[in-house]
């Protein structure tokens, strides 16, 4: 802690004495070179250096800012938007890095120097803080820390020496050449990941729609035409939408003028002040009470955000009201300081991407999510500032990122993520669809829908019922990677990989009737939600084959495994033996048997031959579970531990007995001379002959241990 310095005014008038003590080291917060250690040894330490580099108590700091530029500048930067009067409250400082500049054009060498920013943190021990913003409203969400980086001498400039140095951004209205003339001017001409298809070819008979940004009004698409899109949160607001009984009026000169929403008014705005004509609005764009064509629309989205030249985001507020500030004048309030201090002049750094997004609306619905990861271009408008994240790239308005020149390269470091995983695992940014796909790996397709699945649930949705629509954008995209395309969500041709997510939160009560209970659709699920990843030594030969339910009651099968995307060769033998152990013959092909079942969604349902036991399931330890849910011990009949599973304790309690467990799929692997197989096992429950997924235990059984608990094999109708 820093002792309170003396009173006197120091000669210069810049500095307390504590500030001219560490004068010499100084400009070394804000940039520095290399030593003979090697980038990922730097950055290493330096991620890892949580600890402050400097504290004051907010009472010495207060006297100090009287006579010291830095303390008086220290002291603004840590008070924006916070409200702390606590004497006591401690005022710390961190080095956060902000990336690496090679001069060379090579990371693999030495020759580099690191910039960073110092960041302030203003708190008081055991106290929840308010923190206020610009439009009057309070949160006690952990706000940013504000910052101080060194002032480049000219905003525009993508130099070396300019790298990663921070720039005034606009007072009241965001500067239209820096998006327009540098981001996507810089964008186009050397990011060929983002270039956008064209819409008449991937989608030649969709009845696209566009709202003309001149006449404004709703169009029909002209063949080759460029457009933008708009990524909102409707929210409950009342708004204009494009109807049987309005589109005659929305297709007249002016005729979106009438009572729409900011964000769109906004959004028009911005479109044609970028120099383009047209601009793609969902609410204007899709015929809201049209079934057919809502849903002929609904499963293009992926063409209609992919072919975007940009994808404009508003997510600055909790409705289609939030509109995008900086764009008209007046609407948007930055705090920006400048000082010089011991001859380097300095600037208040302003809310960085991961957080200013992350504490967004717009990030936690969940038809935003697939507007986010198709698009390849996303201008982001916040409370804060605008962010330009792209296919290749992220870019801030208060700091210079992009660069044109290959002489040198800029290895950036992701803002605050370290801090943020720690203290908020469901933070992390989830990257653009389009980047992920370009890389060609083994397990690579399973493993990207198992992210994109896990990141689509943690949002939420008004409308359970649109779980699907909602990601249909998604499952398009991913079709080509997965032949058969998908099953209620789940790929066909991973159908035992699709069926192995589980919920912390499990509860009846979060049951969707309108999608099978085995999809991640049929769930209410929010946040606590896991698909596993899948084993690379997976073997299907425990379930010969699926079949699935049409509407008629035929059995159509399904293909399970697509030799495009198949898990690399176990070399584990023993199915047969696991199988004859169970007492089943696969000498020739499992029959469905007759099946005269009356159901009213017998497209539910899901038909295999599998094996099945009954196990006990002991009363849950209520120190481990949370939401009415506890952690439960699951045995033999013979009382022999065989797993943990987490279960309403409601749900529990009402049932006695056995509880019915049955194979999903089979892994295992070796190491040295050892071989080990375990069971990915689901709890079921039945239903007038219909079985329905309850939950997936901790961790997959052994399988020696399911083996002593008398399998059997048996026909399951799952719904």
């Amino acid at each position: 802690m820093e002792t309170e310095p003396g009173s006197k005014m120091l000669a210069n008038g810049f500095m307390c004495r504590e500030c001219e003590s560490r004068s010499e080291d100084f400009s070394k917060y804000f940039r520095n070179r290399a030593g003979e250690a090697s980038t990922e040894a730097v950055r290493e330490w330096l991620l890892a250096s949580t600890e402050p580099v400097r504290e004051w108590r907010l009472d010495h700091l207060k006297r100090t800012a009287r006579e010291c530029r830095f303390c008086s500048l220290v002291l603004k930067v840590a008070s924006i938007g916070r409200t702390v009067e606590d004497p006591s409250a401690v005022c710390s400082m961190t080095v956060q890095v902000l990336g690496y500049i090679h001069p060379d054009g090579y990371c693999d060498t030495d020759t580099y120097e690191y910039i960073s920013r110092l960041q302030f943190d203003l708190k008081v021990e055991g106290v929840k803080q308010k923190f206020s913003y610009g439009d009057g409203s309070q949160s006690l969400y952990p706000a940013y820390s504000p910052g101080l980086q060194l002032l480049a001498s000219d905003p525009l400039s993508m130099s070396e020496g300019s790298m990663l140095l921070g720039r005034p951004i606009g007072t009241t209205q965001v500067d239209i050449s820096l998006i327009k003339d540098h981001w996507l001017s810089c964008c186009e001409a050397n990011h060929p990941a983002c270039t956008p298809e064209r819409w008449f070819d991937k989608a030649p008979d969709l009845p696209l729609r566009l709202i003309d940004v001149k006449r404004r009004k709703v169009v029909q698409a002209p063949h080759n035409c460029r457009y933008v899109a708009l990524s909102y949160v409707w929210g409950h607001l009342e708004q204009v939408q494009l109807k049987r009984g309005t589109m005659a009026k929305l297709e007249e000169d002016g005729g979106v003028l009438i009572a729409t929403s900011k964000s769109i008014l906004d959004a028009i705005v911005l479109v044609d002040m970028l120099g383009m004509e047209y601009l793609w609005v969902d609410s204007l764009c899709i015929i809201q009470d049209d079934d057919g064509d809502r849903a002929r629309q609904i499963a293009n989205m992926n063409v209609v955000y992919a072919c975007a030249v940009l994808t404009i985001v508003s997510a600055a507020g909790s409705d289609a009201n939030g509109g995008l500030p900086g764009v008209l004048p007046g609407s948007r309030s930055p705090t920006q300081f400048t000082e010089s201090i011991n001859g380097l002049n300095l600037i208040t750094s302003q809310c960085p991407f991961s957080w200013a997004v992350n504490e967004s609306v717009w990030n936690t619905r969940g038809w935003t999510f697939q507007e986010k990861v198709l698009s390849k271009r996303l201008l982001i408008f916040t409370r804060h500032q605008v962010f330009y994240h792209c296919n290749e790239a992220t870019w801030f308005e208060d700091t210079i990122f992009e660069k044109n020149d290959s002489s040198f390269m800029v290895d950036m470091v992701e803002d605050a993520s370290r801090e943020l995983c720690y203290k908020f695992p469901n933070t992390l940014e989830t990257p653009l669809v389009h980047r992920e796909l370009c890389y060609k790996f083994p397990n690579m397709a399973i493993s990207l829908y198992r992210y994109l699945v896990t990141g689509y649930r943690a949002r939420s949705l008004t409308h359970e019922s649109d779980a699907l629509n909602a990601f249909a954008g998604i499952l398009q995209s991913l079709s080509a990677e997965f032949s058969g395309g998908f099953l209620w969500g789940l790929p066909q041709s991973a159908l035992q990989h699709g069926m192995l997510w589980a919920t912390t939160n499990h509860s009846p009560d979060r049951r969707n009737p309108c999608f099978p209970s085995w999809s991640w659709a049929g769930w209410k699920l929010g946040g606590g939600f896991e698909l596993r990843q899948p084993s690379p030594y997976l073997d299907g030969h425990l379930i010969s084959d699926w079949y699935r339910v049409d509407d008629r009651g035929n059995h159509i099968i399904i293909q399970r495994v697509d030799p495009g995307m198949a898990l690399f060769d176990s070399g584990i033998e023993g199915s047969q033996q696991h199988i004859r152990s169970c007492g089943l013959d696969l000498s020739g092909d499992a029959e469905m048997g007759e099946f005269r079942l009356d159901s009213n969604h017998l497209s539910h349902l899901v038909r295999f031959w599998t094996t099945s036991t009954n196990l006990l399931v002991l009363p849950g330890d209520p120190s481990n579970g949370g939401d009415g849910c506890y952690l439960c011990e699951v045995m033999t009949m013979g009382k022999k531990h065989i797993g943990n599973i987490r279960l309403n304790q409601k749900w529990h309690t009402n049932r006695t007995g056995s509880f019915e467990f049955i194979v999903i799929s089979r892994c295992g692997g070796k190491w040295i001379n050892e071989k080990w197989f375990t069971l990915n096992v689901m709890l079921i429950e039945w239903r007038n002959d219909i079985a329905y997924r309850v939950q997936l235990p901790e961790e997959p059984f052994q399988e020696t241990v399911w083996v002593e608990a008398n399998p059997q094999w048996r026909l399951i109708t799952l719904g």
